[in-house]
C-alpha cells in the first residue's frame, strides 16, 4: 500500500504530468476507496 504522498512524488520523479494533473489524478484515486 502507497500513500498518496509517495506517489506523488514517485509520478513527480517520472515526469508524469504536472503537479495540477497529478493533483487531479490522486484525488479521483481518493475518492475510489
Amino acid at each position: 500500500y502507497i500513500t498518496t504522498d509517495e506517489l506523488y512524488q514517485a509520478m513527480k520523479g517520472y515526469g508524469m504530468g504536472d503537479e495540477s494533473t497529478i493533483k487531479e489524478v490522486l484525488d479521483e484515486v481518493d475518492t475510489n476507496n
